[in-house]
């Protein structure tokens, strides 16, 4: 159990780092909804001017990276293949943050052409994208020190009128400066985080030096960079609101491979023929595959039969659901009440998978421990627990705990002690 034990929390450290970077990479405003109205105008703009036709004004509303990757010709050709140049209207669904570095949306909606049926489609939409890259940082400072603060300022005698009773009469008066005195208390009170900064040592997450020209916020608790507190942090670059900027990076068709080659108007590409061939001959090998399993099985044990269908459906219940894993984790998956995004989703999925490899190579060393039989059930339990309660929340740190985690553990021990399983109740007339 030791040994178990080790791999647990070799799996909870590698997944606590994933959870602090996907946590800690930008991410918008919470507040910010893909519905704003600056945001849709943007989009829809560029989505009626591919519509009507006019290519090269859609190019030009387009940011940098759209002309960066695709001249005008190859622009103009992509929308005319994809059919998103005939009239029809344009319904967006939902959003989330995008790649690059959650610089923008992602939009995703359906498209009705006046004639056919509807289909998907996306749009990657850029905010701010005149920032420089050096003001797109994470920038933090730390308090400055108590002898270089400022002196506090102290009431000015001179000010103070000789007639002390005239002003303590003038009651009204008072009152009425009440309102005005506490929003000079306010704006003074939101001025002080800046003087209280040591703006001249502030550094990056990489502990690089910046300096930048945004507003600098008091955090809740102190971040720790290279053994140093930073109290302050500069506001987030990309905290969007309604005086955003925002450009289309792409537009695309988000039609299925099948749906293209099946609709009979010859929208099918050469990829779209090579991967449908490929996918015949990888169900013909399925099925193959099945027939000389039940072949080869005939006068085999029951044992036998229980882990080839066990190992059968874990492969293909992985298998399937490996395909929306990241589309998963990029939707649905909340951290701070805002999805992961695309970004943020890549980077989970994929230590995710460092981990569930590393754990895949030193399990053998755990079923020696305890036996093949307990090291299939922990497995077992495993997998069901991580398959009950991943639908269940949308929280990051839950779905981590009671749905990663538990998956990793149950996928590294299934397929290696199946295989040991097969190997122990294979005899030399079944193997042949």
């Amino acid at each position: 159990m030791t040994q178990f034990a080790r791999l647990l929390t070799l799996l909870c450290v590698l997944l606590s780092g994933s959870l602090a970077l996907a946590a800690g990479a930008p991410a918008p405003s919470s507040s910010f909804s893909w519905e704003d109205e600056g945001l849709q105008k943007a989009a829809n703009a560029f989505v009626e001017r591919v519509l009507a036709g006019d290519y090269a004004g859609a190019y030009e509303l387009g940011g940098e990276v759209l002309r960066r990757e695709r001249s005008l010709e190859e622009f103009t050709a992509d929308m005319k293949g994809a059919r998103l140049d005939q009239q029809g209207a344009v319904t967006w669904s939902n959003g989330t943050s995008a790649l690059p570095v959650n610089r923008g949306m992602k939009l995703m909606g359906s498209y009705a052409p006046a004639e056919g049926d509807a289909f998907d489609i996306y749009l990657h939409i850029e905010g701010d994208a005149h920032v420089p890259l050096e003001e797109r940082l994470d920038c933090f400072c730390p308090a400055a020190p108590e002898g270089t603060l400022p002196p506090p300022a102290m009431p000015d005698a001179t000010t103070k009128s000789d007639d002390d009773d005239s002003a303590d009469d003038d009651d009204s008066a008072d009152d009425d400066d009440s309102a005005g005195d506490e929003a000079g208390d306010q704006a003074s009170e939101a001025s002080v985080a800046p003087v209280l900064a040591d703006t001249n040592s502030c550094v990056t997450v990489a502990g690089a030096s910046c300096t930048l020209s945004r507003t600098l916020d008091k955090l809740d608790s102190p971040q720790v960079i290279n053994g140093t507190e930073y109290a302050y942090k500069y506001e987030d670059w990309n905290k969007w609101n309604d005086d955003t900027t925002w450009t289309v990076m792409d537009y695309r068709s988000g039609e299925s491979m099948f749906a293209r080659l099946s609709d009979g108007r010859g929208n099918a590409t050469i990829l779209d023929w090579l991967l449908a061939i490929f996918s015949f001959g990888l169900l013909v090998a399925f099925i193959g595959l099945i027939w000389n399993y039940v072949n080869g099985l005939r006068g085999s044990p029951r044992e036998l039969y229980l882990m080839f269908f066990t190992k059968l459906t874990e492969y293909s219940a992985y298998g399937s659901a490996a395909s929306i894993f990241v589309l998963y984790l990029q939707n649905d998956v909340l951290w701070q009440g805002v999805p992961l995004g695309d970004t943020n989703g890549y980077l989970y999925y994929a230590i995710w998978g460092l981990a569930s490899t590393i754990i895949t190579m030193m399990v053998g060393a755990v079923c020696d421990t305890i036996g093949v039989k307990k090291c299939l059930l922990i497995g077992a339990v495993m997998l069901l627990v991580s398959r009950f309660f991943m639908p269940l929340s949308q929280d990051l740190v839950l779905v981590s705990i009671f749905g990663w985690i538990p998956l990793a553990i149950g996928f590294a021990i299934t397929g290696p002690v199946l295989k040991v399983g097969i190997k122990w109740f294979t005899t030399l007339k079944t193997a042949t």
